[in-house]
């Protein structure tokens, strides 16, 4: 994913039932900036819990927290 984002920043990857768009350039800033700021909130156990919208911002959380080596939910 992350070639891909380096090779089409721009591109539009997901839209929300709100219209909202999401590209591979705010993907990845997206998820650097969530992991950064959850890396001191989540605890030190390999999984955790999470209610989430079925919104754009479902795929960030998850990406972010295999940047921190969690395993996010199913």
């Amino acid at each position: 994913m992350a070639e891909t984002a380096r090779e089409r920043p721009g591109r539009v990857i997901l839209e929300d039932a709100t219209l909202k768009t999401l590209t591979y350039r705010k993907l990845m800033v997206g998820t650097d900036v969530l992991a950064q700021s959850l890396r001191d909130t989540v605890s030190s156990a390999e999984r955790i819990g999470l209610l989430l919208p079925n919104v754009n911002a479902t795929p960030v959380v998850i990406l972010a927290l295999w940047r921190l080596g969690k395993v996010p939910p199913c």
